[in-house]
């Protein structure tokens, strides 16, 4: 990665917004960040974290300037190589949290965006997830690798080189990352086996619960419900041939009550014989009748329509005499109507003249306009001419006026010049003032951060003291933890054969509730049904009396309808006796049979034939509705006496039921199975909780000898704190001393500083009013180009306007004469359309002064005639039309009635003569005689229908009948038979219920005991795959223990990067020196100028332990950057040059020239003067008093 640009603004010190160009800084390889302590010199290299990964390296949140509300960050940088090496921007905005403390920030806006070959911006991301994700993957290093590899910490370093036993070990392990590894994966590795262990306990006491669930136990309950099967399945087979039997012998019984019901219905079917055969020939004749009546009906229409079409015809004749009439009439009118449309083509051409004249007009009406609109315009040029000639004469003054004031201002630079000799005394000068404001400043800002330091000591002293107190507080929490240990390990608990035996006793009682729970179930089962049953039996008794009443009921009415009906047969019958008689014989004649005189034959026209079939459907209706409910009736006393015997079984099986189950009672059972099972879960829970007390106790330990070991830990920092601000306070006293020095050293005394200053403050102002005189001169000659310019713009601008109303004048001239020819022929059109108006004998309008008006006029009473003319013509001609066509449909109507009457005249004739044949072959009389037989439709329906269903029925009984004689096949059966059949049945079904009742409940044990078995196996393998996993974790602690694993790693790491670090060591002192390790892992140089001797770190001098430091730091930053995607092409180093003298100083200084090349820059964060002089391109970071913000620039 190379850093190419960097704005900064809000963030920390910089309140006002900072721009840093990477490119300039890194141009030479070697560059350097100065600036005073706490002037934001680091808040360069957070800026540059913030931006790629949202947050800073010291994890604070409060990073936004006091004064300012947003922090705003912008980083463009270089990454990849070759064709594959592109540029992106990360932008990023922080904001205060609205309510929240200062302390408080929160990302308010974020992108990333990549420019292409062509500069065009590609935005890849902008939510703050996906930007993270993204910077990550491009990059590819962690926010913690990538400031490892950035910012080289060499103080650490040089530490490192000379440390032993544990420090160095626990210091590997900050410096490679593999806290992870060591102290945190043993915590991780305590506290699992803490969680494992606790676990164990649980799963130990579940399976307790379970230890009467056994397979012996499981397979005797088998055997039982085996047996019981076997048992149900015999009962089923014998149920199975009883309920045949039954079903055999019912059959039968059914068969003999239908057939003695039978053959009562055929009887009283055979007696309604003869009237069936009166009604069977009366639906003949009227068969016969049915088709004769249509040829009759159609007869008399063919009459009637004659008649109609005569009526009609007379009434056409008179209309087409009223149509001739009318016609001769409207030909007159219509001819006048069609001289005045012959003359609409000529009043067309009229009005297209009249068109032609409007536009004419039209253009004259324009060329008007053209000529006001040109008049206007030489006016406006006219006014425009005056108003340039007045802005000339007033330029022409103004550049006399300035001409003046460039010679008196000539004149003031003169007398204002310095000369070279005054201004190189007073630069001197100035210098020296200079120096001495810097050095007591810096003498100032010494002071005042010796004083910040020792503050900060006595921050320091109070925390340490603080660490000490919380680490006595956590060795007496640890001594409470052991005390609670003991004392919940001596509680005393029920071991697991105790809790089995409670497991047995318990079992023992709910088998013997589920007997007792059975049988009242039962005992209430039979209650409830012995009630049900009761009630039933109590409501088909009160059926039965009514269908006897209702069947006593319809009998009566049968009774009297049969009667009525022989009544409504015999009179019929005589009347039909009496009317053939009368075919034959007369008043007065002679009796064939008894030879006496015969008196008057009256015949009863008034029987109602109508009555006699309603009577006959009432019977069949009554005599089906009394079968039904006789079958019904049947039905409920057997269903009463099956009643009966059930309640009497149901008797038997209580008293049974009763005698099992004696004086047990479910309630005390119960009670007594909970207190067994309290005590149980008592004790258990008690068990479980002295377990989880332990474990709880355990876990606390563990946390707080973690604890413990953190604020160990935080006591060896602030230790370490404490000593490098002794150092700092060591380093910032001499300094002091250095400063006071430098101060005795200045050009000039004290006394002499007031009139050096005056001296200085007379040529400031003079150098400045030499260039307020040289810059006003310079704007006035300025002045006088642009007016001079303004002055040849006008005058030009004038010519300009003047040869406009020249031209302008020219088309005025001719626009006159076009209108006044125009004008002039328009009138000469005009007067020949008027002419041709009065020829044709048409009102012309009243002349008025506006033309266009007056022919618009003329336009309008041309299209009213042309309307007028066409409308009258098309009405009469569309009246003429219309006679014509009514004329023509009345003369068609006459002729057509004419052709119906004739075709229907002869249609009568035929149709008569074929009606008298069909009656002479059915024995009909006269057309009466045939309308008479007719019968309507609904009595034809009702007697065919009745006629259908008496042999319908009778087919139907007689079948039946027969095929019920077939199936008895001479069996009977009594009542006394069929009942005891019924009562085996029964009692074989009462048998299996029970039995099956108490499968139920072995199968509902044998279901509780396989579920525990199943829990049970599961919590055996669950405790067996937790002790495997507690075993492992046993043996991963040991090998921990003492940060074994650490170690091996970090000599792994450490052989790495002391290959690496010897290479760069070999460069920078130019192959002096070598780095290696010895059989103990510590570090010992290798001096090749003076016989390969090998030295131990610690006797090193500080310019040797600072490369040697040096060259760790960059083979740690190569190893990390190894994860990236593409290697870094810059670090920073911010530590170590502090302590270093002028000659080591020359020596780091050449180290670095060595180190840097086209692909690496390096950055040199520090305060030194003395190193800042040695850099050649150097990044000032300065904090300005009055706008309260930090500033940098390039020097």
């Amino acid at each position: 990665m190379k850093p190419i640009r960097l704005e900064i603004e809000g963030l920390n010190s910089y309140r006002k917004k900072q721009v840093i160009d990477f490119e300039a800084l890194i141009s030479k390889g070697i560059f350097g960040i100065f600036g005073k302590t706490g002037s934001g010199k680091s808040t360069i290299l957070d800026a540059i974290t913030l931006s790629l990964y949202g947050n800073i390296a010291r994890g604070t949140k409060e990073f936004i300037n006091s004064n300012s509300e947003k922090a705003s960050i912008e980083y463009e940088f270089q990454i990849g190589e070759g064709i594959d090496r592109n540029t992106y921007i990360v932008s990023r905005r922080f904001k205060r949290s609205s309510g929240a403390s200062k302390s408080t920030s929160r990302s308010d806006y974020v992108k990333l965006v990549k420019k292409d070959e062509m500069g065009n911006i590609i935005v890849i991301a902008d939510k703050v997830g996906d930007v993270n994700q993204a910077i990550k993957e491009i990059i590819g290093l962690e926010e913690s690798d990538f400031l490892r590899s950035v910012v080289l910490p060499q103080g650490k370093f040089s530490e490192f080189l000379s440390l032993g036993g544990k420090d160095r070990r626990n210091m590997l392990e900050r410096i490679f990352n593999l806290e992870e590894y060591g102290s945190k994966l043993t915590s991780k590795i305590i506290k699992k086996r803490n969680i494992i262990s606790g676990e164990l306990e649980v799963l130990k006491g579940r399976l307790s619960e379970y230890s009467s669930v056994t397979d012996e136990s499981i397979g005797d309950l088998d055997e039982k419900i085996k047996n019981l099967k076997d048992m149900i399945k015999a009962l089923d087979k014998k149920l199975l041939f009883e309920n045949e039997k039954l079903e055999e012998d019912q059959l039968v019984y059914n068969l003999c009550s239908e057939n003695l019901v039978l053959s009562k219905e055929l009887e009283g079917l055979e007696k309604s014989r003869d009237i069936i055969d009166v009604k069977k020939k009366m639906i003949d004749k009227a068969s016969k009748a049915s088709i004769i009546l249509p040829s009759i009906v159609s007869l008399e229409e063919g009459n009637l329509k004659i008649k109609k079409n005569s009526v009609k015809l007379l009434k056409l004749e008179n209309e087409q005499k009223s149509l001739l009439e009318s016609l001769d009439k409207l030909k007159n009118n219509f001819e006048a109507s069609k001289k005045n449309y012959d003359i609409i083509p000529d009043l067309k051409l009229m009005r297209k003249d009249l068109e032609i004249l409007l536009d004419k007009y039209d253009e004259i009406f324009q060329f008007s306009v053209e000529l006001e609109s040109v008049k206007s315009e030489i006016l406006k040029l006219m006014d425009k001419i005056e108003e340039s000639s007045h802005q000339k004469n007033n330029l022409e003054e103004m550049l006399e006026s300035e001409y003046s004031r460039v010679q008196l201002l000539k004149e003031k630079c003169e007398v204002n010049k310095i000369e070279k000799d005054d201004r190189e005394r007073v630069l001197e000068l100035k210098k020296g003032l200079d120096l001495l404001i810097r050095l007591t400043k810096e003498l100032y800002d010494n002071k005042h951060e010796l004083e910040s330091e020792k503050k900060s000591l006595q921050r320091l002293e109070k925390k340490i003291e603080a660490i000490n107190g919380r680490l006595d507080k956590k060795d007496e929490e640890i001594g409470n933890i052991i005390e609670l240990l003991t004392s919940q390990e001596q509680i005393k608990t029920l071991d697991e054969n105790e809790f089995d035996k409670m497991d047995k006793q318990i079992m023992s009682l709910h088998k013997e509730i589920g007997e007792v729970s059975q049988l009242e179930e039962r005992l209430n089962k039979i209650d409830f049904d012995y009630i049900q049953n009761s009630r039933k039996i109590d409501d088909n008794s009160k059926e039965i009396r009514m269908l006897e009443n209702l069947l006593l009921n319809i009998d009566k009415r049968l009774i009297y309808l049969k009667k009525e009906r022989d009544r409504f047969e015999y009179e019929n019958l005589a009347n039909k006796l009496r009317a053939e008689w009368s075919k034959h014989f007369h008043e007065g004649d002679n009796c064939p049979v008894c030879n006496s005189k015969i008196e008057k034959l009256e015949i009863n026209k008034k029987i109602d034939l109508y009555n006699d079939q309603k009577i006959n459907k009432e019977i069949l209706a009554l005599e089906k509705k009394s079968y039904d409910l006789s079958v019904k009736l049947d039905s409920l006393k057997n269903i009463v006496n099956d009643l009966r015997n059930l309640l009497y079984a149901l008797d038997e099986d209580k008293n049974t039921a009763l005698e099992k189950k004696g004086y047990r009672d479910i309630t005390k059972l119960k009670a007594e199975v909970e207190i067994i099972e309290q005590l149980k879960n008592e004790q258990r829970k008690l068990k479980l909780l002295v377990a989880e007390n332990i474990l709880n106790a355990q876990s606390k330990r563990s946390k707080l000898d973690l604890e413990k070991s953190e604020i160990e830990k935080l006591k060896v920092e602030l230790l370490a704190s404490e000593k490098s601000v002794l150092s700092s306070i060591s380093r910032i006293t001499s300094r002091i001393s250095l400063l006071e020095n430098e101060l005795k050293h200045v050009p000039f005394k004290e006394e002499e500083l007031e009139k050096i200053e005056d001296e200085i403050k007379n040529f400031d102002e003079k150098e400045i009013n030499y260039e307020d005189f040289s810059r006003k001169l310079e704007e006035a000659k300025k002045k006088i180009e642009g007016l001079e310019k303004q002055k040849n713009e006008i005058s030009g601008k004038l010519l300009s306007l003047q040869s406009d109303k020249k031209h302008l004048s020219e088309k005025k001239s001719k626009l006159y004469k076009k209108l006044g020819f125009e004008k002039t022929s328009f009138e000469a059109s005009l007067n020949v359309i008027i002419k041709k108006i009065e020829e044709f004998g048409f009102e012309e309008s009243n002349i008025i002064d506006d033309k266009s008006i007056y022919v618009k006029n003329l336009v309008s009473l041309v299209d009213n005639f042309i309307t007028e003319f066409e409308n009258k013509y098309l009405f009469a001609l569309s009246e003429v039309e219309a006679l014509k066509e009514n004329l023509k449909n009345t003369e068609n109507e006459i002729k057509a009635i004419a052709i119906e009457n004739k075709a229907a005249g002869e249609y009568v004739e035929k149709t008569e003569n074929s009606i008298i044949a069909l009656m002479n072959i059915h024995g009909f009389d006269d057309f009466e005689a045939v309308k008479n037989s007719i019968v309507s439709d609904e009595m034809l329906l009702s007697i065919t229908s009745e006629i259908d269903i008496f042999e319908k029925k009778t087919s139907e009984l007689r079948v039946r009948h027969t095929d019920n004689i077939v199936k008895l096949d001479g069996r009977n059966i009594s009542d006394e038979e069929l009942e005891e059949r019924k009562s085996n049945v029964s009692l074989l079904k009462d048998e299996i219920e029970k039995e099956k009742n108490n499968k139920s409940g072995l199968e509902a044990i044998h279901r509780e005991l396989q579920k525990n078995m199943e829990i049970s196996r599961k919590i055996s393998d669950e405790l067996s795959k937790k002790q495997i996993e507690k075993d492992n974790i046993d043996s991963l602690e040991k090998v921990m223990r003492g940060n074994r694993f650490v170690e091996f790693l970090s000599k792994i790491y450490l052989k790495n990067i002391v290959v690496d670090a010897s290479k760069r060591l070999n460069k920078i002192t130019n192959g002096r020196y070598s780095l290696e390790i010895n059989s103990e892992y510590m570090f010992v140089v290798r001096d090749n100028y003076n016989g390969g001797l090998r030295r131990s770190a610690d006797t090193l001098s500080g310019g040797e332990t600072f490369l040697t430091s040096l060259a760790l730091a960059l083979a740690l930053s190569s190893q990390i950057q190894l994860k990236g995607s593409a290697p870094l092409e810059f670090f920073f180093l911010d530590e170590g040059f502090g302590t270093l003298d002028e000659e080591l100083l020359d020596v780091v200084m050449e180290s670095l020239e060595n180190l840097k090349s086209l692909t690496l820059s390096i950055g040199v964060i520090s305060h030194m003067e003395e190193m800042k002089n040695r850099i050649p391109l150097k990044l000032v970071v300065e904090v300005d008093q009055a706008e309260m913000s930090s500033k940098v620039y390039i020097d």
